[in-house]
């Protein structure tokens, strides 16, 4: 539940932005994205540590590695909606998509 608010919120933020703000970001020489040390991952990182520490997810993967999972996940659908030229609606979508992504990190 608070992996799929984080990126509701990511999305939400992202497309408070606009596309094509979002398009002069994402591109390879920008290495935030990879930055471990960013508010964003450490706080998705930290959700993802408390949802093992209580037994919600799967520990055979390490958070760092869920974390890592889940972002890759949403930049491309970041990337996707600027290919797009944000003809749809980002935040339905990441919605969408986390609904689909993280029950693969749930125990059962």
């Amino acid at each position: 539940k608070n992996i799929n608010c984080f990126f509701y919120y990511h999305a939400k933020y992202t497309n408070s932005h606009g596309v094509d703000y979002t398009k002069l970001l994402y591109h390879n020489e920008n290495k935030a994205f990879t930055d471990k040390n960013r508010d964003l991952f450490k706080l998705l990182f930290s959700i993802i540590q408390k949802g093992q520490d209580r037994e919600e997810l799967i520990n055979t993967i390490t958070a760092e590695k869920i974390t890592d999972y889940l972002l890759i996940s949403a930049r491309g659908l970041v990337f996707d909606w600027c290919l797009h030229d944000g003809s749809y609606d980002l935040i339905s979508a990441m919605t969408d998509y986390m609904k689909l992504l993280v029950p693969t990190f749930q125990r059962n």
